[in-house]
């Protein structure tokens, strides 16, 4: 076998290792009937998170570690997909906030052609009945309330998203920034909206957007630069466009969309503001004008 290949199999080898470990976790949290019991099991789910992000940085040495990662997660998202149980629901909270933590490394990289593949890679889940074919969204469990529940009880408030308030406040900062972490949630939003391979029928809700700044997002570190060609060219790959006219050609898309409220925003009903999309930074007759 040759070295890259042999790297890349061995690599593939610990992330499944390490993801395994979530269903022992799982099967020792079966019996949770209280909200009291949530976090507490939540909280045995970071050690694999740690374990996990320190794999993650390690795959800068491996050859299409990207393809590795993703195939990974996706039979661990196959495996809870069905399961109703709270913890089963828990880990799928777990996965999604996994899946966030790994394109915000490759966006902290700026590997744009890594965090490009695992957003419009073609999931597959053979467990549901028809539409097997899926997006990321494999990664978007849609149950959040036992922990929304918990973190309300814990600190007796109401959260706008209680398992928001808790991956913020539970950031692995040695790993990644709040900031980051942020703007890894807005991307894949922005993804649902401007992939070009794009499998999501719906838009992504970035759960974590509340917590960016209304009039400084996070996003606007990419936004901003779209005035740059040589800027574009680099994250083409990210939005999985061959050329910058036919990226172009999706922001005015999008814009006309916007124009003619066909395009509803997206945000909480308690919020004021709404999740960041890439046209609001840019006048997009200024795109790819500089160098």
């Amino acid at each position: 076998m040759q070295p890259d290949k042999a790297r890349k199999k061995t690599y593939a080898e610990y992330i499944e290792s390490t993801l395994g470990l979530i269903n022992q976790i799982a099967d020792e949290g079966k019996g949770i009937a209280s909200t009291e019991e949530v976090i507490p099991f939540y909280e045995k789910l970071k050690s694999v998170r740690t374990e996990y992000l320190t794999l993650l940085e390690y795959s800068i040495y491996v050859t299409e570690a990207e393809q590795a990662l993703a195939s990974k997660l996706e039979t661990v998202a196959i495996a809870f997909s069905e399961k109703q149980g709270v913890a089963d629901g828990l880990v799928k909270n777990f996965l999604h906030e996994l899946f966030l933590y790994t394109v915000a490394y490759f966006l902290k990289n700026e590997d744009y052609e890594a965090a490009g593949y695992i957003l419009g890679r073609t999931y597959y889940n053979p467990n549901k009945y028809n539409d097997r074919i899926s997006g990321y969204d494999l990664f978007y469990s849609g149950r959040y309330d036992s922990m929304d529940r918990a973190m309300n009880a814990r600190d007796q408030k109401k959260y706008i998203s209680g398992t928001a308030a808790y991956w913020i406040e539970n950031i692995d900062a040695e790993h990644c920034s709040k900031e980051q972490f942020l703007l890894a949630d807005l991307i894949c939003y922005n993804y649902s909206i401007y992939g070009k391979d794009n499998l999501i029928e719906w838009y992504w809700f970035p759960m974590t957007y509340i917590y960016d700044n209304e009039y400084a997002s996070v996003l606007g570190t990419i936004g901003e630069k779209l005035i740059s060609r040589e800027f574009i060219a680099r994250i083409l790959p990210l939005f999985g466009y061959e050329t910058i006219e036919d990226f172009k050609n999706k922001l005015n898309e999008v814009a006309e969309k916007i124009k003619n409220r066909e395009y509803r925003e997206i945000r909480y009903p308690e919020a004021w503001h709404e999740a960041a999309l890439l046209n609001i930074f840019i006048d997009l007759e200024k795109i790819a004008t500089v160098r």
